[in-house]
């Protein structure tokens, strides 16, 4: 018996261009002043102690962490921290009124009926 539905949202309930020019370009420009101004804030540091984990530099400054962020930006890397980071910056872009995420029109009637079945919801 199916209990839940798991959605990936790039490319599937939204279109990954929405990702690519929208929400990484927004998160790249905002990621200096995050780590900057808010390491001491729980969420924050806790993406950057994971990320000193994955460099394997548990000393290391704002200013090296940056490099490595940038870095994995640069080439794609699935850092589990950057995901983090940059999912704080997007989330407040969203809630700041900065931009407004999309769904494919097909989407929403499909995601009701199976809120309607009683399925959870995932993505």
């Amino acid at each position: 018996m199916i209990r839940a539905v798991i959605t990936d949202i790039e490319g599937t309930t939204s279109n990954i261009r929405f990702v690519n020019e929208v929400l990484f370009p927004y998160a790249l420009e905002r990621l200096a002043g995050v780590v900057q101004t808010r390491s001491a804030d729980a969420e924050v540091a806790q993406a950057l102690q994971g990320l000193r984990a994955e460099i394997g530099r548990y000393d290391a400054d704002n200013a090296h962490l940056l490099t490595a962020l940038y870095g994995f930006m640069a080439e794609d890397l699935k850092s589990p921290a950057l995901k983090t980071l940059q999912g704080i910056i997007c989330r407040e872009g969203y809630r700041q009124g900065d931009f407004i995420g999309h769904i494919y029109d097909d989407v929403m009637p499909q995601l009701t009926v199976w809120h309607r079945q009683g399925l959870v919801l995932g993505f």
